[in-house]
């Protein structure tokens, strides 16, 4: 009796993950004021934090599917996915967040790259 009440739970859900409509949410409105703020938050300390933080997410994820070698598709699609997020928010603003100057850029790329590859191996070994 368990084994049907099972089955029949999971033909439910089947129906309904493959025969219910897509439901697509209206674009909203992005005006030039909104871009304006976004870019000064970008501009300001915890926009700055913000940005590092999501490319050490973007870095984390191209290394994973990079060094994987189960899922490749998946891991390129995710990497790939993020990637065009990430790019997709920071294109909302009216330029992109500022950009690191040299000696944070160098602080920045040699610490989380690093750190990120060896998390990763770690992982996989």
């Amino acid at each position: 009796m368990k084994t049907l009440r099972n089955i029949y739970r999971y033909i439910k859900i089947f129906k309904r993950l493959t025969f219910s409509p897509t439901v697509i949410l209206p674009q909203t409105e992005w005006t030039e004021g909104d871009a304006k703020n976004l870019e000064a938050f970008f501009k300001s300390e915890t926009g700055r934090r913000f940005t590092k933080f999501v490319s050490n997410l973007e870095a984390e994820n191209n290394a994973r599917a990079v060094i994987e070698t189960k899922n490749t598709q998946y891991n390129a699609g995710a990497a790939f996915g993020g990637r065009s997020m990430v790019a997709h928010i920071f294109n909302l603003s009216v330029n992109d967040p500022q950009p690191l100057n040299e000696d944070e850029y160098e602080n920045f790329r040699n610490e989380s790259e690093l750190d990120i590859l060896d998390k990763l191996q770690a992982q996989i070994n």
